[in-house]
């Protein structure tokens, strides 16, 4: 990131869109979605059991429906475990509008 925005000088959101779920959960995380999140912390690297994959295609919809934060490029966690949002998308639905409308 750091190289791109030295070779190019453009603003890392006109060159990266990052579309991720971040697995963290704060006040403003949806209650239902907290012990989702507790699960997803525990998991391995290696998922093999059906129940495991499950909690991840809920994951991924739940990201999809904005109940779950998008990983930005840039942020930084608040001391209140909440999170500041510096460059990127902080929700899927905006970093998927972004990519429809990508232009290069």
């Amino acid at each position: 990131m750091m190289f791109l925005k030295a070779a190019t000088g453009k603003d890392l959101n006109d060159q990266i869109i990052r579309l991720s779920p971040l697995i963290h959960y704060d006040v403003h995380t949806p209650k239902e979605i907290v012990p989702l999140v507790k699960d997803l912390y525990l998991l391995d690297m290696d998922l093999t059991k059906d129940e495991e994959i499950d909690k991840l295609i809920t994951c991924f919809i739940a990201w999809k429906n904005g109940d779950i934060y998008n990983q930005p490029i840039e942020f930084r966690v608040e001391r209140s475990n909440d999170l500041l949002f510096l460059k990127g998308d902080k929700w899927y639905k905006d970093g998927m509008e972004r990519w429809i409308k990508w232009e290069l």
